[in-house]
């Protein structure tokens, strides 16, 4: 399976959700920089700019992207796709995990 920037994966057995948010060319080669997807709707009323809601376009709906748990993954581990997010969406995750690092 090709990982692809932007898609949303389950993890077994952990049964949590990741939105991809490294470049494919690093996906191809077999690692993907995560950040963990959450459907509590705890973080989709906040007003912390580090928890981004999806917009009604992404697949799965009703989910925030965390962009403070950021992780690294072995692309073997990300094998059940359920979804993705537009560019939008992709944008102001990697801004929101840029500011989390304070890059």
């Amino acid at each position: 399976m090709s990982l692809r920037r932007g898609l949303v994966y389950r993890v077994p057995p952990v049964d949590r959700e990741f939105l991809v948010i490294s470049i494919d060319t690093l996906n191809e080669q077999g690692t993907a920089i995560v950040v963990e997807v959450t459907d509590d709707k705890a973080w989709s009323d906040s007003r912390n700019l580090l928890a981004v809601p999806f917009g009604p376009d992404d697949l799965p709906a009703g989910r925030s992207a965390l962009a403070w748990r950021v992780n690294h993954l072995s692309a073997a581990r990300l094998t059940d796709q359920v979804g993705g997010v537009g560019g939008g969406t992709l944008n102001r995750v990697i801004h929101a995990t840029k500011a989390a690092i304070g890059a």
